[in-house]
């Protein structure tokens, strides 16, 4: 059986996973879209907020 920090290491790999997958989507499941990044117009970034503490991290591709 899995222990609580291990089942928090889990969960924190999906939902960067999910993060990962969103932002792959965003930024290529729209021509409109890839256009405005590749002109610099547009920038999208994943980000991870927790609610406990507040903090904002950011997914760096």
């Amino acid at each position: 059986m899995a222990t609580e920090t291990e089942n928090a290491a889990l969960i924190d790999q999906a939902v960067w996973a999910i993060i990962r997958n969103l932002v792959k989507h965003l930024r290529y499941g729209s021509d409109i879209l890839e256009m405005l990044i590749r002109d610099d117009v547009l920038l999208i970034a994943g980000a991870k907020y927790s609610l406990g503490s507040g903090k904002v991290d950011f997914f760096d591709s």
